[in-house]
């Protein structure tokens, strides 16, 4: 009888997720010929206008919502991406798009073993809304400060008293669901955004918001990201990535992202730059997800990653989401058939 059969449940647990070459072991075999999660842009719109979002660096006419036509297509692209999640969400709030429900009922009649995921900011939150997003698999709730302060100020807004009522009257709405009972679900995540302002509310967030969560959810205290470079964040945060020890962005093999327009990218990240983006890899009313995804300028950009040449890529070159994964990667000593990493 192994050592790890002698150890209760509790302690094989704690062991796997307390063991960093055991997290890395198993985030590296989420790297696969495909990706485990598409982003589709739904709307543009958005009910804030938060310090750290590039819809500033949208032209009037991309302010707009993704026609539902048009989402059905996508969702039938994704026939080539077994097992695939949806990410219904990009730059604006979900919650604007007027064809939500529909949308969530499509994704469940053509892929019924698939997750849905929403991001929220929380302001509708509430009513047909909290119904709504009761049926997905996983809601994010960017709620994103710890104090009425930081909130106005991240935000630009005064709704910091009407989200933190609508969040907890959702988390009583979810454990009191006959679907939250049998499955966990919808599973959630309370956002705490890095920054200055809000380094050091994490405590008194984690005090507030812990005992409403019940089982399957979490406070995830997300890194501040620049949109691939599209926007300065230095006013926000003093310890900017470092990118001379940067490794592989792991979203270029697990990600595709679809904006309102139809355009595709691996990472949602280029939507800051959108058709100007390095990584715009065309549209999907002229060329189908498939042949967009395993195309060779993706591959030319996972090979430039490898080799350590982001700086080729000006989406690349400043951005700092390939902090939000664990490095994954092993470095070798000099390069080898143009690679610094395997």
């Amino acid at each position: 009888m192994s050592l790890k059969r002698l150890l209760p449940e509790s302690a094989r647990r704690w062991v796997k997720e307390t063991n960093p070459l055991s997290r890395i072991y198993h985030d590296r075999r989420r790297i696969t010929p495909r990706p485990a999660f598409m982003y589709i842009e739904v709307t543009t719109r958005c009910n804030l206008a938060c310090r750290m979002c590039c819809r500033d660096t949208l032209k009037p006419g991309e302010i707009r919502d993704l026609e539902f036509e048009r989402f059905q297509a996508i969702v039938n692209e994704a026939e080539a991406f077994p097992g695939i999640a949806f990410h219904l969400y990009g730059i604006g709030e979900p919650l604007l798009y007027p064809h939500l429900s529909e949308a969530v009922d499509y994704v469940r009649s053509r892929f019924p073993q698939s997750d849905i995921v929403i991001n929220t900011n929380g302001r509708l939150l509430r009513g047909d809304m909290a119904d709504l997003v009761l049926t997905s698999d996983q809601v994010l709730i960017s709620i994103n400060a710890g104090t009425e302060e930081s909130y106005s100020w991240l935000t630009r807004s005064d709704g910091y008293h009407e989200v933190t009522q609508n969040v907890e009257a959702f988390l009583a709405l979810r454990r009191d669901s006959r679907r939250y009972r049998a499955t966990g679900r919808p599973a959630v995540s309370l956002q705490l955004l890095e920054t200055d302002r809000t380094r050091g509310e994490e405590a008194a967030f984690r005090q507030r918001w812990e005992p409403h969560l019940g089982n399957s959810a979490e406070i995830n205290v997300k890194r501040l990201t620049n949109w691939g470079g599209a926007i300065d964040t230095n006013p926000l945060r003093s310890d900017t990535a470092d990118n001379g020890r940067r490794y592989p962005c792991l979203y270029l093999w697990r990600s595709v992202a679809v904006d309102v327009n139809g355009d595709v990218f691996p990472c949602c990240e280029a939507l800051g730059r959108r058709r100007g983006s390095s990584l715009h890899l065309g549209n999907l009313r002229e060329q189908r997800a498939a042949g967009l995804y395993f195309s060779r300028l993706l591959a030319h950009v996972r090979h430039l990653h490898l080799a350590a040449r982001y700086e080729e890529l000006a989406d690349c070159r400043e951005c700092d989401i390939y902090r939000c994964h664990r490095n994954v990667w092993c470095r070798l000593p000099g390069p080898i058939l143009g690679r610094h990493w395997i």
